[in-house]
């Protein structure tokens, strides 16, 4: 019967673009022993959640519900940005075996809005770097406009 028994639990960890890293796990005690240096702060409150995710090249997206001030993370956090465009990394943890089992999920954050009290945030898969445009377009002619801020040509002179 003891077989039937799970023990695993969800880490998950943002790293900033300023490099500050944060780490909350759904268990209900704190991990530190996940061999990445990270400390994953019991965040109960924290679900992920409305899961979408397809076989194709579409952006795969979830969403992390939680209460404001777990990690310390308070309502200046969200409201100045702190966490855009962080990394998530999102990894199953066996608690028993102190191991790491399988890394779910890869992305960047997303939006965010506030909510009586939490916080919820959009994680986005990598596959969301597929859809922008990274970089310029070339081609035979002149894309610019004459006297634009892309185009070299004074336009003011006869």
């Amino acid at each position: 019967m003891s077989d039937l028994v799970q023990h695993f639990c969800i880490l998950l960890k943002i790293q900033t673009v300023s490099g500050s890293v944060y780490g909350m796990t759904n268990l209900d005690e704190d991990v530190d022993d996940a061999g990445d240096g990270v400390l994953y702060k019991s965040a109960v409150g924290a679900t992920p959640s409305t899961f979408k995710s397809d076989n194709n090249l579409s952006v795969n997206t979830a969403e992390l519900d939680a209460v404001i001030d777990v990690l310390g993370i308070d309502r200046a956090f969200i409201i100045n940005g702190v966490f855009d465009y962080a990394e998530i990394t999102e990894t199953l943890f066996d608690f028993v075996d102190r191991s790491v089992v399988k890394i779910v999920s890869r992305g960047h954050y997303g939006e965010s809005r506030l909510f009586k009290g939490h916080y919820i945030a959009e994680l986005r898969s990598i596959s969301q770097k597929l859809q922008s445009q990274q970089g310029i377009l070339l081609s035979p002619t002149c894309r610019a406009n004459l006297g634009d801020a892309q185009c070299n040509a004074d336009g003011t002179t006869d």
